[in-house]
C-alpha cells in the first residue's frame, strides 16, 4: 500500500520498535545534502546494538548448571555487569554466550556491589560485544525500554522508587530504582528465581543500557518490576567501568558519549577524504557541545584537556587548535573549563619561550571573546603577557588586549588589574619591567575615563605598588587626588582618614586652583573637628599652613589653640 508508515498504538503514536524499523528505511537528511553527520548520526547503529539481540546477553549459571540470571558485557576487557542476586553466595560461576562460548570464574573474579544490588564479573574468552551505557542523569517518565524477560519485551518507565534488596548478609536500601510497567507475561518472567535477574534494560531509541533488572528488589507495590538505574557513583569500580564504557563503546542520540563523538569524527574525516580534516569540523564541534549538555561539563573538560595535550606533540595541528578554540568560544559559560584554560596559558608561554609555533586561534582576541567573568579573564591575561614579544614585534600582544578591556570598561577592570601588583616576574620582551609595573603603566595610561574610581581602587588595594601610583597621580592629577582626600577625610573608616592626611600632604605642593585648595581646606577642618583623630591633627594643621590664608583668617574657624599651632608651624618655615 502506497504511503504506508509505521504501525501506531492506541494513542496514535508509532511504537518505538516500529519507529526504529521505519527510520532504518529512510535516507538521513545529512546524507541527502551531502553534509557531515550531526549528533544523531549513528542512531541506527545505536538501535541495532542490543535491541532484541540475544547475542548481547551473557547467561549465568551455578556450578550445577542451574540458571541464576543474565548480564551484559560493558567493556572490551570482558567485564560483565549483572545483578548482585545472581552471584550472591556462589564460590564459582559458569557464564555462557551465544555460539557455545563459556567461561568459568571463581569468586575472586567477582566485584560484589550489594549496596547497589549489582556485581561486576571479570571474564575471558566470551567474545561478546559490549553494550553502551546511558550517560543521562535521569530517565524520563514514559521512556520506552526493552527488557529480556523470557524473551525481549517492551516496557515503559513509570518513574523511580525506593526499594530494598535482601542479600545473604544484610538488607540494602536503594532510593532511586527504576519502576517499570510491563505486561502480565513479563511480570511473571521477572519473578524471583526466574533466571532473568541482571538483564540489561535498553532504551528503545538509543539502544543504551539504562538499568539492570533485579528480581529481588521489593517495595510496597508487590507486583511492580524494578531495575537498578546505572548512574556513576563518585568513585570506585563502577565509576571506573562507566567512564571506560563512555570512552570506548559508542552511543548516540540522547546517550551520545565520548566514544560516539570520536566515531563521528572518524566518519566525517572518512567522508571528506584525507588532512580536508575543515568542511567537517562543524558536526564534531556540535557533538562535543552535545557531550557537555548530556554528560556534564566535567566530561567535556576532560576531552578539551586531551586536545590541549595534543599540542605538545604537534603545535601545528590545525584540527586540534580549531576544535579547542571553537568549542570554548561557543559554550554558554567557559568557567567550568578554567583548568583547561590555565593549562593552555602555560603551554602558550612555554612555546613562546622556546620560540615554537603558537596557533593563531589562541591570540589575544580569543581570550577577550571567551564567555568568562572579568576577574578570570584578566587573570588569564596576567599569565599570558609573559608570552608577548618586544614592542617592535608585529604579533598581537596580550598586554594590548588587557589595555582594550581597561579602556572599554575601566570601572570593572581596574580592581582586577591591581591583583597584578603581586606578580614581580620580569616580562621576557622587556626584562627591565615586571608584570606589576605593566599593571601600573596600564592604569596610569588609561586613567582619564575613571579617575575617581581609580583613586578608590588604589587606596582599597593597600599595596606598595598602589601607593606608588597614587603618588604619581598626586603630581599628574592633583584635582582628582584632592577630591579623594576630601572624601577620605569624611570617611568613617580610620584607614581612609590616615590616607587623607598622607595624600593631602603629597598633593598640596602641586595644587594650582582655588577649588582644589578649598577641598584640602575642608578635609583638614574635618580631621581637626574629630577628637578621635588627635594623632592626625598635626598633619591636618600642616595642610592648613600650606593654604595662602593667614593665621588670623583661621582664628574664628579653628580656635585659639589651633591658631597657635598654625603660627608655630608657620614660624618654623613650613612651605606654603
Amino acid at each position: 500500500m502506497a504511503g504506508r508508515g509505521p504501525r501506531k498504538d492506541a494513542s496514535g503514536t508509532a511504537r518505538p520498535d516500529q519507529q526504529a524499523r521505519h527510520a532504518r528505511g529512510r535516507r538521513r537528511p545529512h546524507e541527502a545534502r551531502g553534509e557531515g553527520p550531526g549528533p544523531d548520526a549513528g542512531l541506527e547503529l545505536g538501535q541495532a546494538q542490543g535491541l532484541g539481540r540475544d547475542e548481547a546477553l551473557v547467561r549465568i549459571h551455578d556450578p550445577a548448571g542451574r540458571p541464576r540470571g543474565t548480564g551484559f558485557v560493558a567493556d572490551h576487557l570482558g567485564t560483565v555487569v549483572t545483578s548482585h542476586e545472581t552471584v550472591d553466595g556462589l564460590p564459582r560461576l559458569v557464564l555462557h554466550a551465544v555460539g557455545d562460548r563459556s567461561c568459568v570464574v571463581a569468586a575472586d573474579a567477582v566485584t560484589p556491589l550489594p549496596e547497589l544490588s549489582l556485581a561486576l564479573i571479570h571474564t575471558e574468552g566470551l567474545d561478546v560485544d559490549p553494550l553502551p551505557i546511558t550517560v543521562r542523569d535521569r530517565i524520563e517518565i514514559g521512556t520506552y525500554v526493552r527488557v529480556p524477560a523470557g524473551c525481549w519485551r517492551e516496557a515503559r518507565v513509570l518513574g523511580t522508587a525506593g526499594v530494598t534488596y535482601t542479600a545473604t548478609h544484610r538488607v540494602h536500601h536503594l532510593d532511586d530504582a527504576l519502576e517499570l510497567a510491563i505486561g502480565t507475561a513479563g511480570r511473571d518472567a521477572l519473578r524471583l528465581g526466574g533466571g532473568v535477574a541482571g538483564g540489561p534494560v535498553l532504551d528503545a531509541t538509543s539502544g543504551a543500557v539504562v538499568g539492570v533488572l533485579g528480581t529481588a528488589l521489593r517495595n510496597d507495590h508487590g507486583d511492580a518490576a524494578f531495575a537498578v538505574a546505572l548512574r556513576p557513583p563518585p568513585n570506585g569500580p563502577l565509576a571506573e567501568l562507566l567512564a571506560r564504557n563512555a570512552t570506548t563503546v559508542p552511543a548516540y542520540g540522547a546517550d551520545l558519549n565520548l566514544a560516539g563523538v570520536l566515531e563521528l569524527t572518524a566518519i566525517s574525516v572518512g567522508r571528506e577524504g584525507p588532512p580536508g580534516v575543515s568542511a567537517c569540523i562543524g558536526p564534531v564541534i556540535e557533538a562535543l557541545l552535545y557531550l557537555a549538555r548530556r554528560q556534564g561539563t566535567h566530561r567535556l573538560a576532560h576531552r578539551l584537556e586531551e586536545l590541549t595535550h595534543a599540542f605538545d606533540a604537534d603545535p601545528h595541528s590545525w584540527w586540534a587548535a580549531r576544535l579547542l578554540a571553537e568549542v570554548l568560544l561557543r559554550v554558554p559559560d567557559a568557567t567550568p573549563y578554567t583548568a583547561v584554560l590555565l593549562l593552555l596559558t602555560d603551554r602558550i608561554v612555554t612555546w613562546r619561550g622556546e620560540q615554537r609555533h603558537v596557533p593563531a586561534e589562541f591570540g589575544p582576541d580569543f581570550w577577550t571573546a571567551l564567555p568568562l567573568p572579568q576577574d578570570t579573564r584578566v587573570d588569564l591575561l596576567r599569565r599570558l603577557v609573559l608570552a608577548d614579544g618586544p614592542p617592535q614585534d608585529t604579533t598581537p600582544r596580550y598586554l594590548d588586549a588587557a589595555a582594550r578591556l581597561l579602556a572599554a570598561d575601566p570601572t570593572a577592570v581596574q580592581p582586577h588589574l591591581t591583583r597584578w601588583f603581586d606578580d614581580e616576574r620580569p616580562l621576557p620582551a622587556t626584562p627591565h619591567a615586571t608584570v606589576a609595573e605593566a599593571a601600573q603603566a596600564l592604569l596610569h595610561t588609561h586613567r582619564h575615563r575613571a579617575l575617581d574610581d581609580l583613586t578608590e581602587v588604589l587606596v582599597d588595594s593597600a599595596h606598595r605598588r598602589a601607593d606608588e601610583l597614587l603618588a604619581v597621580l598626586a603630581e599628574d592629577e592633583p584635582s582628582a587626588v584632592c577630591r579623594a582626600v576630601d572624601r577620605w577625610a569624611h570617611d568613617a573608616r580610620p584607614a581612609r582618614r590616615v590616607a587623607a592626611v598622607a595624600y593631602g600632604l603629597r598633593t598640596a605642593p602641586h595644587v594650582r586652583t582655588e577649588g582644589d585648595r578649598e577641598l584640602l581646606r575642608h578635609a583638614a577642618l574635618a580631621l581637626l573637628a574629630c577628637p578621635a583623630d588627635r594623632t592626625l591633627h598635626g598633619g591636618a594643621l600642616a595642610l592648613l599652613v600650606r593654604d595662602p590664608r593667614t593665621p588670623d583668617d583661621w582664628a574664628a574657624v579653628v580656635g585659639p589653640s589651633a591658631r597657635r599651632m598654625i603660627e608655630n608651624l608657620a614660624g618654623v618655615g613650613i612651605p606654603a
